[in-house]
């Protein structure tokens, strides 16, 4: 028993690793028009290019929690290992065989651009242009909802208490966000005063860096 609580445990962490990615995805690049537009104001092409890397590497992650139980002869510590792996009593396994199909229809949305784009670059969609991994408004949601549910279900039979996922990424992201804000309008107010802002930047504190 032991080594299947250290099991769900290690599962729980790593959602909580994924959920932190998304959390700092939605923060940084669906919190509206203006957030957009002052990112795009600091270093467009910067910030372009990580919109990128967070979306294929969050797509990754959700990969991996929901991959088979085993591949190419290894084990995989996923929602299909815990469910087929782990000898629940009848009721839990039902439960989590449930929410791991919820899951996994929301990988297949997914796991064409993860087989084909992310893990490899595969010939004709790479030169064709083909966009992959796109799904419904609103079902990335459900999928935090149900993993959440499946974590409850998993955790709480083995430890009778609870894991939730949502660590929240508010405190750096916001700190970053208030810190391009003050960016911009440090910029402007020195815009007319050429002398006074050279003078000023030979103080900052990380002029260096």
């Amino acid at each position: 028993m032991d080594t299947y609580k250290q099991q769900v445990e290690a599962f729980c962490k790593e959602c909580v690793w994924a959920w932190a990615i998304y959390d700092q995805y939605i923060r940084l690049f669906e919190s509206g028009e203006q957030r957009l537009k002052l990112l795009e104001e600091i270093a467009s092409t910067y910030f372009t290019d990580l919109h990128t890397m967070y979306k294929g590497y969050l797509l990754t992650q959700i990969c991996k929690l929901t991959d088979p139980a085993q591949t190419g002869g290894n084990y995989n510590l996923t929602t299909n290992y815990i469910v087929e792996c782990i000898p629940w009593p009848e009721d839990v396994k039902e439960k989590l065989s449930f929410i791991a199909k919820e899951l996994n229809r929301f990988r297949n949305y997914i796991t064409p651009a993860r087989h084909k784009i992310l893990s490899h670059l595969d010939l004709n969609i790479t030169t064709d242009g083909t966009t992959l991994g796109a799904f419904p408004e609103g079902e990335e949601k459900k999928f935090w909802v149900n993993l959440q549910e499946f974590v409850n279900i998993s955790y709480g039979h083995l430890f009778d208490g609870i894991f939730p996922i949502e660590s929240t990424s508010e405190g750096d992201v916001d700190e970053l966000i208030e810190a391009l804000k003050k960016a911009i309008d440090y910029d402007q107010y020195f815009k007319d005063k050429q002398s006074d802002k050279y003078n000023r930047r030979l103080k900052m504190k990380f002029k260096d860096a």
